[in-house]
């Protein structure tokens, strides 16, 4: 592990400075997934309190995922700070809590306000179903989008009708996927236990998008 650090120190110092908090998160989760191989976490509620998490699609994820992990900390409870300098001594104690998981900070999970509408699958049906209809009897309704934030192999197993399959991780990639900028759009988002799907409805609504309805398939009451 010793060898690794001292790699992974060498590999950062050929960067191109100045070294950032974005930059750094981006580095570290590349080591993460090829070096360390760690599996990506699904629960991302802590990240959603992160008002700067979305101001730089590329790096969205990585940063969820170190902070969620407890590899990088805030500036503040809201705030991320993308751009912050980070020195070689923060470096060194990011690189040390990524190698040593028995270091890594406890983030707590908070609840935030949404910007959008999160529901039961019930009532999630139902405007569904509403809009829809509404749809087919007018031309000046949108026709809803429902997408599957799940896994590939997970929407082939089963998959609600209608849905088409897209990762949280290539809406980061281009949040106009669904509906170029048609904003007013219905979007409906789900995904096994509610987290992505919201991530994925705070991303489209810091993009201009209005009409934002998210559920998850496993719901408290069925656990």
């Amino acid at each position: 592990m010793d060898q690794l650090a001292y790699i992974l120190e060498r590999r950062w110092a050929m960067q191109q400075k100045p070294y950032t908090k974005k930059n750094i998160a981006c580095f570290l989760y590349q080591v993460l997934k090829d070096e360390l191989q760690e599996e990506d976490t699904t629960d991302l509620t802590a990240a959603l309190s992160l008002r700067d998490l979305m101001e730089c699609r590329v790096c969205a994820w990585p940063i969820a995922q170190l902070f969620t992990k407890g590899i990088l900390v805030a500036r503040s409870c809201d705030c991320f700070g993308l751009e912050d300098v980070v020195t070689d001594a923060q470096f060194q104690k990011a690189l040390q809590r990524l190698l040593d998981p028995q270091s890594r900070v406890v983030v707590p999970r908070t609840k935030t306000p949404s910007p959008y509408l999160f529901t039961s699958q019930k009532q999630a049906f139902l405007l569904w179903d509403m809009l829809l209809e509404a749809h087919r009897h007018t031309n000046q309704t949108q026709k809803p989008i429902l997408v599957d934030l799940r896994s590939p192999k997970e929407y082939e197993q089963s998959h609600l009708p209608f849905a088409k399959q897209l990762e949280l991780a290539q809406l980061i990639q281009n949040p106009f996927l669904l509906a170029e900028r048609d904003f007013d759009t219905p979007i409906f988002l789900y995904c096994q236990k509610g987290l992505q799907s919201q991530m994925a409805a705070k991303l489209l609504q810091s993009y201009g998008y209005q009409r934002l309805v998210c559920f998850a398939l496993e719901e408290k009451n069925d656990q």
